[in-house]
């Protein structure tokens, strides 16, 4: 017998079910997101004395900005509160292995300007936030790695662009502050980005050490109000290595070989930045000293300026990168200069064209002391 009142609680029963899940689904969202950066480029090298090396030319990738794929995901937890993850990857769309690669440093896979790296993983972690800020654990960027990097124009080491000596990644912990009236505070604690606290397994065999403990301390505080904008941070790693005395069992019943005993060390890293935009300009300072203990020390300078004219921006960078040894002898005397172009052809597309130049005079004479890069190129961002 047909009850209408029944099916009327029944498809009310429904609508209720289907409200809730809509609106459960409502407070939780992914983002995926991304970078395709693709050009072709020239390289020169040459030894001190001025004698041609290398000329060479090929297709490139993640020079303006490294290739990447990544999902973003935020749940509204109430009171406040949110909860969420990153996952990101570097990949080389240029490469035949494109997503087990990413593009290393340089940003220019030509002969002598650069190469791959197997070590894909850009960000994993999970955070929950509110208005006590933000605790973050998985791997993400470093602190000082966000100072460091405040000049940093396009990719780094790009021939003429300034190193921040700051390692970009950490395997940690982290606490950000909310803001201040626009002061904000950082602090880490982890290991170096994929670093086992301490490993005794049977491939030890390669390495010779019994533990490879490595443990970063980053903290950084920065200040955002309108058009300036200025950084400082200070990171310790502290490096404990124990070496095998002799070739022996470990506890898994591999073969552990003997090693070289290192000592125990701890590496410190002091970044500041500061920048400023005047509208028609904006302009970058940063600078970095590290002291590495066992390799000796090492400081960078840079300068850089955008200039927006239109739907071009215009682009310049100065640095300077001194290095020496645990004796204090000095090692490397580096300077260098980039100029560019990038044209707007939408809010995600973009054409650019790029020329750097460095020269490191304490090089020996048959290194590649002397280096020249222009590359033109597109990316777009998703």
């Amino acid at each position: 017998m047909f009850n209408l009142g029944e099916t009327c609680m029944k498809k009310s029963l429904v609508a209720l079910a289907a409200l809730a899940a809509g609106t459960a689904f409502a407070q939780s969202s992914v983002t995926m997101y991304g970078n395709v950066d693709i050009g072709y480029g020239n390289a020169v090298t040459k030894t001190l004395s001025g004698a041609t090396r290398d000329v060479t030319s090929g297709v490139v990738d993640g020079v303006l900005m490294p290739n990447r794929i990544g999902f973003r995901g935020t749940e509204d937890l109430g009171s406040g509160l949110t909860a969420g993850f990153v996952l990101e990857q570097g990949l080389s769309p240029v490469s035949n292995n494109g997503w087990n690669l990413r593009t290393a440093t340089s940003g220019h896979q030509v002969p002598q300007g650069g190469a791959f790296s197997s070590a894909t993983m850009r960000a994993g972690n999970l955070f929950v936030a509110g208005g006590f800020g933000e605790v973050r654990i998985g791997t993400f960027n470093r602190a000082a790695y966000g100072v460091a990097s405040k000049s940093i124009v396009m990719a780094e080491n790009y021939g003429g662009e300034g190193h921040t000596l700051a390692s970009t990644r950490t395997t940690a912990i982290g606490y950000t502050s909310p803001s201040f009236n626009g002061v904000t505070a950082q602090i880490q604690y982890g290991s170096a980005h994929g670093q086992r606290i301490t490993q005794e397994i049977s491939t030890d065999s390669s390495s010779g050490l019994r533990i490879d403990n490595t443990k970063v301390l980053g903290t950084a505080v920065n200040y955002n109000a309108g058009p300036l904008y200025l950084g400082v941070a200070y990171e310790a790693t502290d490096v404990y290595r124990t070496a095998n005395a002799a070739t022996t069992t470990n506890a898994y019943g591999g073969t552990v070989s003997a090693g070289t005993a290192v000592a125990d060390r701890t590496e410190k890293l002091y970044a500041l930045a500061a920048s400023y935009d005047f509208g028609v300009a904006k302009v970058n300072f940063s600078h970095v000293d590290r002291d590495q203990v066992a390799s000796g020390t090492a400081k960078s300078y840079n300068v850089s300026a955008t200039v927006p004219v239109g739907a071009v921006t215009l682009a310049a960078i100065y640095t300077k990168e001194e290095q020496s040894s645990q004796a204090g002898a000095a090692t490397k005397d580096l300077k260098g200069y980039q100029i560019g172009a990038i044209y707007n052809l939408s809010k995600r597309s973009q054409v650019y064209v790029w020329r750097g130049h460095d020269k490191d005079t304490l090089a020996s004479s048959t290194s590649l002391a002397d280096r020249t890069r222009t590359v033109i190129g597109m990316q777009h961002s998703f």
